[in-house]
């Protein structure tokens, strides 16, 4: 038996239709940042857990600087991404980033020899406006690492032809 009812029809229509957006609106509140997921595990994590993680951390400007830092990367704003790469023989661990000396991204482990893909929406501040939110990022950002109670100022980067 088939339902003829327009009005029943319609209404089913809407009801998927609402589901669909709700559906929608949910996973992008808690979603990961970026496309697709990160090609580290550790880094796979939501919006809210980046926001949270930066919320606890606070640029270290009084850390014995160091220079150089063994490490570069390429931010692409088409993308908005950095790629940043260990260039040393061993692997970094407790590792934060640090964007203009105001949104961080807290990397576990960074391998050596490696470069990890970061995706902007992944950097916040302590008051959970993510790099991207603050307006358009700055064409020279500064890029900046503490680890092992030093900060690693001025990461050279490079920016890629388009």
């Amino acid at each position: 038996m088939f339902v003829t009812n327009k009005s029943f029809a319609a209404r089913t229509v809407r009801l998927v239709l609402a589901c669909v957006v709700l559906g929608t609106v949910a996973a992008g509140c808690s979603s990961q940042p970026g496309l697709f997921p990160n090609s580290d595990p550790r880094l796979r994590k939501t919006s809210t857990q980046f926001a949270a993680d930066a919320a606890r951390r606070h640029y270290e400007a009084d850390a014995p600087t160091s220079q150089p830092t063994y490490a570069q990367a390429q931010i692409d704003y088409q993308t908005k991404t950095i790629s940043l790469e260990n260039l040393t023989d061993t692997d970094w661990s407790a590792v934060e980033v640090w964007i203009n000396k105001k949104y961080v991204l807290f990397i576990p482990v960074m391998e050596k020899q490696t470069a990890k893909s970061l995706s902007f929406d992944m950097f916040f501040d302590g008051d959970g406006n993510f790099f991207t939110e603050a307006g358009e990022p700055s064409l020279s950002p500064t890029i900046d690492l503490y680890r092992d109670g030093r900060l690693f100022t001025g990461v050279p980067y490079t920016l890629p032809d388009h």
